[in-house]
């Protein structure tokens, strides 16, 4: 699915069909690679699930609520509500855990970051952390149907961004 030409993709193996897939942008105009969301529906057994990836907004401000940022969160959950199954939310949402978009997301999911807590998902290569006070920046969230057998962040030179890992059924 080409919302972007840059860099961002969901990959599923190729056991498992893909029954739907989709996305959008969350903000307009589309001026850069941030304020994309893209998902994939999957149905491994008896269950469904609806996969989804985003990259928030990003802005030179910061990390804080804005308009476009609390209405990118909605427009994300709004496009889950409509979908029966287990779901799963995941990427660099470009926000601070206290803010109102992530709450709009603790309202109906489990963030796997705060349950877990996950201190960073900032690898080395970033070097303003301390500085920004920018430790967390990435999330998952899962419906509260969805059984978590494993969840972390992996130390690896990658990105910016620490890898992370979830197990589910």
């Amino acid at each position: 699915m080409a919302l972007s030409t840059i860099g961002q993709a969901i990959f599923v193996r190729k056991n498992l069909s893909v029954t739907d897939r989709g996305g959008l942008h969350t903000h307009f105009p589309v001026t850069n690679h941030s304020g994309i969301f893209q998902y994939v529906k999957i149905k491994p057994g008896v269950d469904e699930f609806i996969i989804g990836n985003i990259h928030g907004l990003w802005l030179p401000t910061g990390k804080l609520d804005n308009p476009e940022r609390i209405k990118q969160s909605e427009m994300t959950r709004d496009l889950y509500n409509n979908y029966a199954g287990k779901k799963i939310i995941c990427g660099d949402f470009n926000l601070r855990p206290e803010t109102e978009s992530i709450a709009i997301f603790n309202k109906d999911f489990k963030n796997l970051i705060k349950d877990f807590g996950i201190k960073s998902t900032r690898s080395s290569l970033y070097k303003d952390a301390e500085k920004y006070k920018d430790f967390i920046s990435d999330y998952v969230f899962v419906s509260r149907d969805v059984n978590v057998m494993n969840f972390k962040t992996i130390d690896a030179f990658v990105s910016d961004h620490l890898p992370i890992m979830l197990e589910f059924s």
